[in-house]
């Protein structure tokens, strides 16, 4: 076993923010972000969509799981559609307050969670609505037939939730940013 000092720039870590506030990315002392990093950490609009798209997609792997099993364990599609859409948005509204708008710093967690809640309830309105028409115009749709009807709506309204909740934790817009894409 190495039982021998490490030189101070092997393990430093110094923290990087970018010039409009961006992530914090810690890296090895000395070294320098690179290109793909310093965009992906910045504040330009099109590094805030995608990182919007990957939390999105890792709260509709959360929806799914929630989904299916709340459907297998007896719950009706409707219920299990809410669960879904409630946890996965919870889950969601944290990580774009953390990661996707950097603002666990100047929004708290409870302003946060409103604005999303308030948009996750709008599509879930929009979902509910849509799962009852498929229920009256196909006989016993399968789970996932309905949770391919609640997964695209929930595609169209991510749009809407990301005006929403960058309105909620930057105070702008896309229309109204002055950001390079």
């Amino acid at each position: 076993m190495d039982l021998a000092p490490r030189s101070p720039t092997a393990t430093a870590v110094c923290p990087v923010v970018d010039d409009s506030g961006g992530v914090v990315v810690p890296r090895p002392a000395g070294a320098a972000p690179g290109p793909v990093r310093q965009w992906w950490s910045g504040g330009t609009t099109l590094a805030t969509c995608s990182r919007f798209a990957v939390v999105g997609g890792v709260a509709n792997v959360v929806f799914v799981a929630v989904f299916l099993a709340s459907s297998q364990v007896g719950g009706e599609v409707q219920t299990a559609n809410a669960i879904g859409s409630l946890l996965s948005a919870a889950l969601a509204n944290e990580l774009h307050r953390r990661y996707t708008f950097t603002a666990d710093q100047r929004v708290r967690w409870f302003r946060a969670q409103t604005a999303g809640i308030a948009a996750a309830l709008a599509g879930l309105t929009v979902t509910a609505v849509a799962l009852a028409v498929l229920h009256l115009v196909v006989v016993d749709p399968s789970r996932l037939t309905s949770m391919a009807v609640s997964m695209a709506l929930a595609a169209g309204t991510g749009l809407v939730r990301f005006v929403v909740l960058r309105r909620a934790m930057t105070g702008s817009t896309v229309a109204g940013s002055t950001e390079a894409g």
